[in-house]
């Protein structure tokens, strides 16, 4: 109980606050908001809630959504009773259906801008129009409309100013520029947040869906050009995309003058494109979204999908690892051993045989100069063949290059096998014994 207030069930809590399914003793069914005394920035929060329940009580219009009662209970908390909607936001709807066809579209942001008639026509800019603050209200035996929702950081010139001076207000994918650089904002700055919702609703995203909020804010404040939705949507009548590229102007004087001139347009557009726009189609499309929802659980998805983000990432780790294990055993050569070269193997020489050889044969067909003698070339052939004698002494054939073959073993050399090397250590094992036992340096004192 909250005073003479019986709350049955919470709907919904964040942000500091909790949303409940209450009865009214005089209002009946309600839902009513709640700012917990003991939770973080409560005189923030409970100021925010108060302007909230003065700006939206201060327009009374049938797509805004009703405030019955505001207050503070006994025990600290305060309190908003607003009327109780039935349906679901329209962030809900687009989350299971991505985008909607132009109908639907249509009379969504026709609503939509209905609602902004009144509350301009108060002297108010709601500065946070998004999905989530689009309710499709669907009363049991009632015709169904949108409601415009969440004025708690809505401003008018006569309220308190809760926020700083060139501080950043709003959600950043549907700020406008001027919200982005902290400038005064007006009732222009609700039409461009317009203009990216219908984008959004015609296309599946808004033009800022990859970006981070820091490239969004850098894009805004440099009036970057946003893809135009004639190119994503070449379908669409040209009257239509054009009126959308005029909604998102970065010069608020260069889009349409008020949410009525808005309205208009979009109405010619509508009857020319021979659309219908229908309410009751709201009913279809949130009994369409309630559908979808019982189909498919979200949440089941989404852990499904951390689940096989968190098997790709161990997997990734997994080949990291023998990645790196490869490279570092890698380091260690798998090459085989081979004979430690000698110096004819570093220099190249022919053997001794092949040098003496050709020696003679060069001083055989040479012939006679006539200063130098022939003992000369015979003394200087015998000088080379030497040190090719000596160079090669010692070497063993299969070294030499040019022969890489090892020796064939000849027919009288004894074949060792494996018996015979048993026979061997056994033969040297009884030698050492007949010899008698070792002894060590103490045993000789």
């Amino acid at each position: 109980m909250l005073g003479e207030i019986r709350l049955i069930e919470r709907l919904g809590a964040g942000g500091g606050g909790e949303v409940w399914r209450a009865v009214h003793p005089r209002h009946g069914l309600v839902a009513l908001k709640l700012i917990c005394p003991l939770g973080p920035n409560v005189e923030e929060l409970q100021a925010r809630l108060e302007r909230e329940a003065e700006l939206a009580s201060a327009v009374q219009h049938e797509n805004v959504l009703r405030v019955v009662e505001y207050g503070r209970a006994a025990d600290g908390r305060t309190y908003l009773a607003m009327e109780l909607l039935e349906g679901n936001d329209l962030e809900h709807v687009l989350t299971h259906r991505v985008r909607l066809d132009l109908p639907e579209a249509l009379l969504i942001i026709d609503q939509v801008l209905a609602a902004l008639e009144a509350v301009h026509a108060a002297g108010i800019v709601h500065r946070d129009l998004k999905p989530a603050n689009v309710f499709l209200h669907v009363p049991a035996g009632g015709s169904p409309r949108v409601k415009l929702i969440d004025f708690g950081i809505a401003r008018a010139p006569s309220s308190a100013k809760l926020t700083q001076s060139g501080a950043i207000v709003g959600t950043p994918h549907y700020l406008s520029p001027e919200q982005a650089v902290g400038a005064e904002v007006d009732a222009r700055s609700d039409l461009w947040a317009v203009g990216i919702l219908l984008y959004e609703l015609l296309c599946g995203r808004t033009p800022f869906d990859e970006m981070k909020v820091s490239q969004i804010l850098l894009a805004l404040a440099e009036a970057r050009r946003i893809e135009p939705l004639a190119r994503l949507r070449p379908d669409l009548p040209r009257r239509l995309t054009s009126l959308v590229d005029r909604a998102l102007a970065d010069d608020p004087r260069k889009r349409p003058r008020s949410a009525t001139a808005l309205r208009a347009e979009l109405a010619r557009v509508a009857a020319s494109a021979r659309v219908d726009t229908d309410p009751a189609r709201l009913g279809g499309l949130v009994a369409e979204t309630r559908e979808l929802a019982e189909l498919i659980d979200l949440d089941d998805l989404d852990d499904e999908y951390a689940a096989a983000a968190a098997a790709e990432r161990a997997e990734a780790e997994r080949a990291s690892l023998r990645r790196t294990r490869g490279r570092r055993h890698r380091l260690v050569p798998r090459t085989p051993l081979r004979p430690r070269p000698t110096t004819r193997d570093a220099l190249a020489l022919p053997s001794p045989a092949t040098v003496q050889l050709t020696v003679l044969s060069v001083l055989a067909t040479a012939r006679p100069h006539p200063v130098i003698s022939f003992g000369s070339f015979l003394g200087l052939g015998l000088v080379i063949a030497a040190a090719a004698v000596l160079l090669g002494l010692g070497a063993p054939p299969a070294l030499i290059v040019g022969d890489p073959r090892p020796p064939a073993p000849s027919a009288d050399a004894p074949r060792v096998t494996h018996a015979s090397l048993g026979a061997n250590a056994r033969r040297e094992d009884g030698q050492s014994k007949a010899k008698g036992p070792r002894r060590s340096v103490d045993d000789a004192r």
